[in-house]
């Protein structure tokens, strides 16, 4: 857990999170399912970002901290959400072998989330998450405000 902690603290940075304890938007803890102490999921959720993020190459990790569409440009948890899918797509590239790259400005001007190259084959990708449908997400509303209810009134940390 320790090692899991110091990659995506690293990853993230201190600015990074006090922008978002600012803001009272912390995306690592959004949901009821990223609260570190309160359930398995959320550690195993915490050790794979890591281990995703321990595999980015170096100027992939580069361009997604410090780049123009950048996590520390952000403290959105949506654009949390898309980050986590884009390392889990690239971990998927690296593992089979492919030379990834993010953020490359094509001849038009765009940016894609990532340029994929291996031989002579070439693919620029935009990562995209499909949401819950409006029902689905507010019953997780109104479970994460029953959960943060049930916290603040016993004075205790629950355990899912």
């Amino acid at each position: 857990m320790q090692w899991a902690t110091d990659v995506v603290a690293d990853f993230y940075g201190d600015g990074w999170f006090a922008e978002c304890a600012r803001r009272r938007s912390v995306p690592v803890m959004s949901s009821l399912y990223d609260w570190p102490l309160s359930s398995p999921v959320a550690l195993v959720r915490h050790i794979e970002r890591a281990a995703r993020i321990a595999l980015l190459p170096e100027d992939v990790r580069i361009g997604l901290t410090e780049g123009p569409n950048g996590i520390r440009r952000s403290a959105s948890p949506n654009e949390f959400d898309h980050l986590d899918v884009v390392l889990e797509v690239i971990g998927l590239a690296v593992r089979d072998r492919w030379r990834v790259e993010s953020e490359v400005a094509t001849t038009d001007g765009h940016l894609p989330d990532l340029r994929f190259s291996k031989g002579s084959i070439s693919h620029v990708v935009e990562v995209t998450t499909q949401g819950m449908d409006r029902e689905s997400r507010a019953i997780d509303r109104q479970s994460e405000a029953v959960f943060a209810q049930q916290r603040s009134s016993t004075g205790t940390r629950c355990s899912a």
